[in-house]
């Protein structure tokens, strides 16, 4: 959930916060699982291209179980026309 708090100091232009949360998931990965889907969707938030795509990518890779509800999350705006976006999304068989 801390993932999503952090997306939404980033598209409310808290950037200060949001890259604060992303210091705190990377700690919080030496103890438990982080979603690299929520890490994405931050960096995406961001407007920060290149880690919201290898974010995205490593959570395709995880398997990551927010793609089965990939409706329900904010959608991607900074790398949704990024071709690697695009194959990471063919790959899961999801809309774009």
């Amino acid at each position: 959930m801390e993932a999503y708090l952090g997306y939404a100091y980033a598209a409310a232009g808290r950037t200060g916060d949001a890259r604060a949360v992303l210091k705190e998931l990377d700690g919080h990965r030496r103890d438990q699982y982080v979603s690299w889907f929520g890490i994405a969707l931050i960096h995406d938030a961001l407007g920060e291209r290149a880690p919201a795509v290898a974010a995205l990518q490593r959570a395709c890779e995880d398997h990551a179980v927010e793609f089965g509800m990939v409706s329900q999350y904010p959608a991607f705006k900074t790398i949704a026309s990024d071709p690697a976006y695009e194959a990471v999304m063919r790959k899961v068989a999801l809309p774009r």
